[in-house]
């Protein structure tokens, strides 16, 4: 699986090419956390590159991939002169199809390794901008490597190890309902209050809030804003259909959506649950495209009852 809970260090996908940078597949400006090392390529990395798998939707025949999920491999090669640097991060699309998402960079400096170092590892030549895989540039200053990771959205905690992820929501009761919902809520919050009951339609729906759509293949789901939902109105939410997804697989879309990085499994094994699209997340439609905002079921309201 995508790795927990570092998979801020995650890969999203590009879109198209950028020369002389990243080129993402979210748009947002992002921050930077410490990286994880990649290990380099494992023995079951494909010797050719994947060329049709920079789309965060992508279906092409040599998306698919065959080794870990999670797993990343990368190649360096010439193009029109200059080294180039490509890398493919295996992610799961559901329980049963794992597909490639790329990201690649060029121009890369001659001087950059092909060996991820770790951060405060000695260097002699300054160079910036080396890239490796899973989002990572590592540059050599002052006779040390630093390496960061890149996140377009908020770098998100797990929930606390008290809430047991195991459990399926529709066994759930009162108090771990809201002991969950008091972590998907407290984005923002910075010790003050939790966010107010938004107003109710006759229908049980609450008022749109306003919330993240990412039409990524291991995400394609969208959710209010966890910083404008109001525990309460979360719980009710939890416990308004019987959905049999556990709590953990819920966790891992709400984290995957909030990062615009995979994490865990991503968002495919929730929806794989029949009676699970509405609680908390929704799925968008086979064009990425997310339901009416304001409609009952939209993505950024909540049922309630």
């Amino acid at each position: 699986m995508a790795p927990r809970p570092d998979a801020a260090t995650g890969a999203i996908g590009a879109s198209g090419g950028a020369a002389g940078g990243w080129s993402t597949g979210v748009a947002g400006a992002g921050g930077g956390i410490p990286a994880i090392r990649w290990p380099g390529n494992a023995a079951d990395c494909p010797s050719e590159r994947p060329t049709g798998a920079f789309d965060s939707r992508s279906a092409s025949a040599d998306s698919i991939c065959a080794v870990a999920e999670g797993q990343s491999c990368a190649w360096w090669f010439v193009n029109e002169s200059a080294q180039t640097f490509s890398a493919c991060t295996c992610y799961e699309q559901n329980s049963s199809v794992r597909r490639w998402l790329c990201e690649g960079a060029y121009p890369v400096p001659s001087e950059c390794p092909h060996e991820q170092p770790a951060s405060g590892e000695r260097c002699a030549a300054p160079v910036s901008g080396c890239p490796f895989p899973l989002r990572t540039r590592c540059s050599c200053a002052a006779g040390a490597w630093s390496c960061i990771t890149t996140v377009d959205g908020a770098e998100v905690p797990p929930p606390p190890a008290t809430i047991d992820l195991a459990r399926p929501i529709s066994a759930l009761t009162d108090v771990e309902a809201l002991s969950w919902c008091e972590w998907f809520s407290s984005r923002g919050r910075l010790m003050g209050p939790y966010p107010p009951e938004a107003p109710v339609s006759d229908d049980g729906y609450t008022a749109g809030v306003g919330g993240i759509a990412w039409p990524a293949f291991f995400a394609d789901a969208c959710l209010p804003d966890p910083a404008q939902v109001a525990p309460s109105q979360c719980a009710a939410n939890l416990k308004s259909q019987p959905c049999a997804a556990t709590l953990g697989e819920l966790t891992d879309c709400v984290i995957t959506l909030e990062q615009q990085v995979a994490y865990g499994h991503g968002c495919g094994r929730f929806f794989e649950h029949p009676d699970c699209d509405g609680t908390i997340v929704r799925h968008l439609d086979p064009f990425g495209e997310p339901p009416a905002v304001n409609e009952p079921m939209g993505c950024f309201s909540l049922r309630v009852w």
